[in-house]
């Protein structure tokens, strides 16, 4: 099931499904990926979405 989570809430091991705002406002050249990388969890809690989409 798809959810739209804060950036702050995001944790190591979830599926990222899309962000909710513009392209420019995260680092990833990908939409749909695991968080398997501390530094991937920085990136998009440091980011400037609106949402994460999550699939849980």
């Amino acid at each position: 099931m798809l959810q739209h989570i804060k950036p702050d809430r995001v944790e190591l091991g979830m599926f990222v499904h899309g962000f909710v705002g513009s392209w420019f406002d995260h680092p990833f050249w990908r939409k749909k990926f695991v968080i398997e990388d501390e530094d991937d969890l920085v990136k998009i809690r440091e980011s400037k979405v609106e949402a994460v989409i999550v699939d849980d």
